[in-house]
C-alpha cells in the first residue's frame, strides 16, 4: 500500500502528463489525436483515482493540494477530451456532407486538367 503523500504526488504528475497528452492531440501531425486522446483519458482517470485515494488516506505535510489539483486537472482533461471528440465527430460529418456537394465541381475541373495534361 502506498503512502498518501506518494499518491498525491503521483496524482499531480499523472494530471500534468494528461494535460500534455491532451495538448499534443492538437498537433498538426496525422493521427496524433488517435494516440493522445485515449492516453489523456487513461491518465486523467489515474489522476482522479490516485488523488481520491490520497485524500481518503489523509495526505498531509502540504501534499493534500497535490491530490486536489491532480483530481481537478484530471477530471477537466477527461471532460475536455470528451467535448473535443464530440465536436470533431460532429464537424467531420459536416465537412463530409459539404465535400460531397463540392465534389462534382472539383471532379469536372480535375478531368479538364487531366485532359489538358494528356493532350499536351
Amino acid at each position: 500500500m502506498s503512502s498518501p503523500n506518494r499518491l498525491a504526488l503521483l496524482s499531480l504528475i499523472s494530471s500534468v502528463l494528461t494535460l500534455c497528452f491532451f495538448c499534443f492531440g492538437w498537433a498538426p501531425i496525422p493521427f496524433t489525436a488517435l494516440v493522445c486522446y485515449p492516453a489523456a483519458v487513461l491518465g486523467g482517470v489515474a489522476a482522479m483515482f490516485t488523488g481520491w485515494r490520497a485524500v481518503r488516506l489523509k495526505a498531509n505535510g502540504g501534499r493534500r493540494w497535490m491530490a486536489w489539483a491532480g483530481m481537478g486537472i484530471g477530471g477537466l482533461s477527461v471532460l475536455a477530451v470528451a467535448c473535443f471528440t464530440f465536436l470533431s465527430l460532429t464537424l467531420l460529418g459536416l465537412i463530409s456532407s459539404a465535400w460531397q456537394a463540392f465534389w462534382p465541381a472539383t471532379q469536372t475541373w480535375l478531368d479538364a486538367l487531366w485532359q489538358t495534361i494528356l493532350n499536351w
